[in-house]
């Protein structure tokens, strides 16, 4: 027998078994820290067709079982997993629990079914300056490009880091994204293949973070939780 299919809002603790059926959003490996050419996990964010969105994590010793079976943009039917508390300073969703797969969990590719909607939960830029977010949440944000820094080198643990922040504006509201690693060499090149006058910058899940005195939206490129698209010129 199939199982019932659950709403992803519903998921809590309150029973062991769950099954949705869900959208792969984002989809990244997290690096070790130790030193090991091994991710220290696979991490996910997955929508419904309700447009509720919830975190997906798998530890480093299941990766080689699901990385393989899981792709970005795609629809599944995920069942039997955990579920706990969704805590921490990097919280994508605000879900208030996220999902952990373990040995028994189960992903079925849907390849007749389609979830449609829009991947972004934007915050007004007068709500990031103005309104003191609970910044344990990563936000997507959306602006007119106004400035870029161009690439930056700085020093950090002893090597040479590259970072390049660029400013963008919303009803006369501006606030600077730093991006740092290999996304400085993407944007670079974004910013240096046409006329960007007026240019749309969709950032998505954002760290808020003060820097140098301002209020910065800073991204970390260790977690690969961003996505940067420049739109055609209004």
């Amino acid at each position: 027998m199939a199982p019932k299919i659950d709403d992803v809002s519903k998921i809590d603790v309150s029973k062991e078994t769950w099954a949705v059926v869900v959208k792969v959003i984002r989809l990244w490996l997290t690096p070790s820290y130790s030193g090991s050419k091994l991710p220290s996990s696979l991490e996910m964010v997955l929508m419904d067709s309700k447009g509720c969105k919830i975190h997906a994590s798998i530890r480093r010793t299941l990766v080689y079982r699901f990385q393989n079976q899981l792709s970005e943009g795609r629809v599944y039917q995920i069942s039997f997993f955990g579920v706990c508390e969704n805590g921490g300073e990097f919280r994508t969703t605000s879900h208030p629990y996220k999902i952990n797969f373990h040995m028994h969990s189960s992903v079925r590719l849907m390849s007749s079914t389609s979830i449609p909607g829009n991947p972004f939960s934007f915050m007004s830029l007068s709500d990031v300056v103005f309104k003191e977010p609970d910044t344990s949440f990563l936000i997507d944000v959306i602006g007119i490009l106004t400035r870029s820094s161009g690439e930056q080198q700085f020093e950090k643990h002893g090597k040479m880091q590259k970072r390049i922040t660029i400013e963008i504006e919303q009803e006369g509201v501006r606030i600077e994204a730093a991006f740092f690693g290999k996304y400085v060499d993407e944007i670079v090149v974004q910013l240096a293949s046409g006329d960007m006058t007026n240019a749309v910058v969709v950032v998505q899940f954002a760290k808020i973070k003060p820097f140098k005195g301002s209020l910065l939206t800073q991204l970390y490129v260790v977690q690969n939780q961003i996505e940067l698209d420049f739109l055609e010129p209004l």
